[in-house]
């Protein structure tokens, strides 16, 4: 779990690169937790006198996603940069994602948006790239 704790220490760290390992490690096990705590809050809610349980689990719901948002667009900068792409690429994906989030009632936004989560994965699942110098040690590609 190192890669965790490095997730949370580099938590406003847009400079340099993280690895494939260093970027899905924390997604994964944030996706884990966020998935836990959908499923207790709809569990909660099917119980009967419950308005506290929920608040109290919307809340830690809430703070969590809001905890997360500055980490993870930290790691993924850095990882879009450690696999070769600019930077940019992460805001270009999450206009597209937005756009095509307000007009989901639309068919073609629905494949579009689909389409975008799909070549952003690719993108994020990339090797980390690196040259080679002219005197033959291997540096990461800046």
């Amino acid at each position: 779990m190192k890669e965790y704790g490095m997730f949370w220490k580099n938590y406003v760290n847009f400079t340099g690169k993280s690895t494939r390992k260093e970027f899905w490690i924390p997604m994964l096990f944030n996706i884990v937790v966020i998935f836990m705590l959908v499923v207790s809050l709809r569990l909660s809610e099917s119980s009967i006198d419950s308005t506290e349980l929920i608040g109290t689990m919307a809340l830690i719901y809430g703070v969590f996603l809001i905890a997360l948002f500055i980490p993870s667009l930290a790691v993924t900068v850095r990882r879009f940069r450690d696999a070769g792409f600019g930077w940019y690429w992460v805001i270009i994906f999450i206009v597209i994602n937005r756009f095509t989030e307000v007009f989901a009632e639309y068919t073609i936004f629905t494949v579009i948006g689909l389409a975008c989560w799909i070549i952003e994965i690719i993108m994020l699942c990339q090797p980390s790239k690196t040259v080679v110098s002219e005197a033959g040690d291997n540096e990461e590609k800046g």
